[in-house]
């Protein structure tokens, strides 16, 4: 598999680490694998946020070391809140979220 940058290769190499294939990582966090794959393939950086975030939750990614300075502090907080929810519960935080942004 041909991986676009390097943090697309750190999430590779920790879902091996952790799950020790992507389909397993799939089947254990209920992630589409063909969403996966096409982020391996694509890079993690050209995915939508929600699926990022949902990534790093799964595998214990602290947000801001991924894509945000440290003005941003408080997404760090919200990552480690949103970790106890499942899937739809990540998805609901971060609509509510980009909601919120627009007012």
């Amino acid at each position: 598999m041909q991986l676009t940058d390097d943090f697309t290769a750190k999430i590779y190499h920790l879902i091996l680490a952790k799950y020790g294939s992507l389909r397993h990582f799939c089947l254990q966090c209920d992630f589409p694998l063909s969403t996966l794959s096409d982020m391996m393939k694509n890079g993690v950086g050209n995915s939508r946020f929600d699926t990022v975030c949902f990534l790093c939750v799964q595998l214990g990614i602290a947000l801001p070391s991924i894509c945000c300075p440290e003005k941003f502090r408080c997404t760090e907080q919200l990552a480690l809140e949103i970790r106890q929810l499942d899937h739809s519960g990540i998805k609901n935080v971060l609509s509510a979220c980009a909601k919120m942004n627009k007012i």
